[in-house]
């Protein structure tokens, strides 16, 4: 699953890709839902039987943490967390290259 979820936001981040570190911060958020996950049923539970109600007064937790929803909700909160900044730290070196060549440049002309 780590591969898949890893492949996929690769692809939709082509300026990023994947690097070596992202595998470790996605195995934190797999670890949180696997450790936060309501017991597996032995057959898929059907959301569209129920009025929204009923989920939101009866079987929220279940709803909210449905293991079939699982992967999902790992991509999403994965997502989140390198947009809020984390993706910058895996930035091309060469980009950070060019700066330091630039700031050499200008210490020489002072």
């Amino acid at each position: 699953m780590l591969s898949q979820l890893l492949f996929i936001w690769g692809r939709e981040n082509p300026d990023y890709g994947y690097k070596q570190g992202m595998n470790e911060i996605l195995a934190m958020v797999v670890i949180v839902f696997d450790t936060e996950r309501t017991v597996l049923r032995a057959e898929p539970r059907s959301w569209d039987n129920l009025s929204d109600e009923e989920i939101a007064s009866q079987h929220l937790v279940e709803y909210l943490f449905d293991p079939e929803s699982n992967k999902a909700d790992i991509y999403a909160c994965y997502d989140r967390i390198l947009q809020l900044g984390i993706k910058y730290l895996y930035m091309d070196t060469r980009d950070i290259t060019e700066l330091k060549k630039a700031r050499m440049q200008r210490n020489k002309q002072l």
